[in-house]
């Protein structure tokens, strides 16, 4: 993403314009919410592990939804942060209304990509885990 709005070769209105801003800008909206979004899924599926025991599904779907619900909050809040005021400007709306924008976002889209998340990284996962234990077997 930062790579494509630093070459133009994006989309992305607002990649674009931050970009056009302050690359530095842009590049601490595209790269910290996702590296902190990394670090706190493997948080969370750590401790879930420990609380289910014997429940690895259940610890890998939670871990989803916090994990897409983290990206949602951080990326977006990044947004609403440090660049409102262009957000307003690129779509025509007072900066007090970019709040209900980020907000809609976040619970339309971000709640779909938890619950989505949620299902496939709890069904990736079991069958990782059961094509490494059929290879331990195997050994």
């Amino acid at each position: 993403c930062f790579w494509l709005a630093l070459s133009g070769q994006t989309t992305d209105i607002v990649a674009l314009a931050t970009v056009q801003q302050s690359p530095l800008l842009y590049f601490c909206i595209a790269f910290f919410p996702r590296l902190l979004c990394g670090l706190l899924s493997g948080l969370v599926c750590r401790g879930m592990k420990r609380i289910c025991r014997g429940k690895g599904t259940l610890a890998y779907a939670v871990t989803g939804a916090v994990g897409s619900l983290c990206n949602t909050v951080l990326y977006l809040g990044a947004l609403y942060l440090l660049i409102r005021d262009l957000l307003a400007s690129l779509y025509h709306i007072d900066v007090g209304a970019v709040g209900a924008m980020v907000l809609s976002v976040a619970t339309t889209n971000g709640l779909l990509e938890a619950v989505l998340s949620c299902v496939l990284t709890a069904a990736i996962c079991r069958a990782l885990g059961a094509l490494g234990s059929k290879k331990g077997e195997a050994s």
